[in-house]
């Protein structure tokens, strides 16, 4: 039997308008961002001290007999195991966390840069449509009407529109490359990620012929 709970987020949605790319602020991506790491990091703590602390049976006293009688005796050797045991699992954790905490800035500062890039590329894209595109548009424009009044040939006149097809084509093509990087940055922060949760007994799912 396979049975599944999901409680699933958003999705990121394509915008019609790659100009207007719904970017977040920077502290919205580094608040997900911190919001992944730290889940992450309890949770590999959580893991180590779950798999390595030893149980209270480990560090029983030895039971024997003197003169008749029972005696119980905590040697040197199971206090030494015990501050010895202590003192490697803190070591361990403290190793968990300094790995933690360097991933987490590491990845902060893949976050800022990448966004500080995308808004410098969106706002050069937006410059460069609003210099060049109305020029584009007016100059094919021009070709039109001439070829409308007959005064250039047919072939002058196909020609021009295989070159603005190619300008909107290469101007499309950017606007793909913006959505992409905009895909990654918010990717990185791990923003709107899914919540979907899993049962044991999707492990080994029933086969049904």
């Amino acid at each position: 039997m396979l049975l599944v709970s999901l409680s699933t987020g958003a999705q990121p949605q394509p915008p019609e308008q790659h100009d207007d790319l719904p970017i977040q602020p920077l502290s919205v991506y580094e608040t997900n961002l911190k919001r992944y790491y730290t889940t992450k990091w309890q949770a590999d703590r959580k893991e180590f001290e779950t798999v390595h602390k030893k149980k209270w049976w480990y560090y029983l006293p030895n039971v024997g007999w003197a003169f008749g009688l029972p005696t119980v005796t905590l040697g040197t050797s199971t206090l030494a195991q015990i501050d010895r045991d202590k003192t490697v699992m803190k070591a361990k954790l403290d190793g968990i966390d300094a790995k933690a905490h360097y991933e987490y800035n590491e990845a902060l500062l893949e976050l800022r840069t990448r966004y500080r890039l995308l808004t410098r590329e969106r706002e050069h894209d937006r410059l460069e449509r609003q210099l060049t595109d109305p020029v584009e548009n007016s100059i094919m424009q021009i070709h039109t009407d001439a070829f409308t009044d007959q005064k250039i040939t047919p072939l002058e006149h196909l020609q021009k529109k295989r070159e603005h097809s190619r300008f909107k084509l290469q101007r499309h093509e950017r606007r793909n490359e913006l959505y992409h990087h905009w895909l990654e940055l918010e990717q990185l922060a791990r923003y709107q990620m899914p919540q979907e949760t899993l049962q044991a007994d999707e492990v080994n799912p029933e086969v049904k012929p």
